[in-house]
């Protein structure tokens, strides 16, 4: 963490391009690029660009929201492209985190999908395939950077997974709500279709007058400080402003509360994947609808499961 300020990422990564938004998450069905640009940066030039925002608009005033802009570098899957920085993050072994389990026990199922099902299959070398666990795992991690006042809107996360989010650098305040305050945030329509975004925000003056419902949802507020790390559980709505210039690694992940979701889920995209191209391709099942092959792909790998 002592090594992780503005300057090492400069050093390390500063060549390396992403996007920075105008808040974080984005929210493709409900929203357009007018509503919530995008730009692309280099990481040295987002980091200078986090130096000078904060010098022009230390108190980021509302009259400047306009000319200074609180872009938001967010979940980027460093960890993922990059294998050499997960030596810098030791996962807290006070959570359940069963992920890396539940993904090598899902990779095997694939296997015995096409073991089964495909002539000849040679599987791949296991190296490769260690890999391809590895690389899923840590896919999980992600790397958040931005100047101060940037927000993360009030949402929960995808996957139905818990969250732990840990700040290197700076601090950030966090609002949150259980998932039965839901029906009284006023949510919308995420990308994968559930009500886990919301128009709210919680540090609008007028928030009341504007979201009337909103009166009845209680807040969970706290300020979390360099070094420390705040957990929002599966369906745990968190709204995030950065008090200072910002570094937080953020995990999504399954436990036994929650390894079901990601089953199901995983379950799901395999079925899918076995009837849209196994099944379909099979002489006597070609001309069978989509919903029947679906139907007898989900009944295979539910069985497969099982056994």
């Amino acid at each position: 963490r002592r090594e992780w300020d503005f300057e090492w990422f400069q050093q390390h990564l500063g060549a390396r391009r992403q996007l920075v938004k105008w808040q974080g998450p984005v929210y493709t069905k409900q929203e357009n690029l007018w509503d919530c640009p995008v730009w692309e940066s280099s990481v040295s030039d987002y980091v200078d660009y986090i130096r000078e925002v904060d010098a022009a608009d230390p108190d980021c005033a509302e009259r400047n929201a306009g000319s200074c802009p609180r872009l938001y570098l967010n979940g980027w899957p460093a960890f993922k492209q990059f294998p050499w920085l997960r030596e810098y993050v030791v996962n807290p072994t006070f959570f359940d985190d069963a992920s890396g389990d539940l993904i090598a026990e899902n990779e095997e199922l694939r296997e015995c999908f096409l073991a089964g099902l495909t002539r000849g299959y040679q599987p791949p070398p296991e190296e490769e395939r260690r890999k391809l666990i590895d690389d899923e795992y840590w896919e999980l991690t992600k790397l958040f950077m931005s100047p101060k006042g940037a927000i993360t809107r009030l949402h929960y996360d995808n996957g139905g997974a818990h969250a732990w989010l840990s700040q290197v650098r700076g601090r950030k305040l966090f609002v949150c709500y259980p998932p039965s305050a839901g029906e009284h945030l006023h949510p919308f329509e995420g990308d994968e279709a559930f009500l886990n975004g919301s128009w709210i925000d919680p540090l609008d003056p007028d928030v009341e007058k504007k979201w009337p419902d909103y009166t009845k949802a209680t807040p969970y507020i706290g300020v979390v400080e360099e070094g420390e790390t705040i957990v929002a559980p599966q369906g745990w709505w968190h709204y995030a402003v950065a008090l200072d210039a910002s570094v937080t690694i953020m995990r999504n992940f399954y436990s036994q509360g929650n390894h079901k979701e990601f089953v199901r889920r995983k379950d799901e995209a395999l079925a899918n994947a076995v009837a849209m191209h196994v099944l379909k391709a099979n002489a006597r099942l070609k001309n069978q609808p989509d919903s029947v092959l679906k139907e007898i792909a989900t009944k295979t790998v539910e069985k497969i499961r099982e056994g």
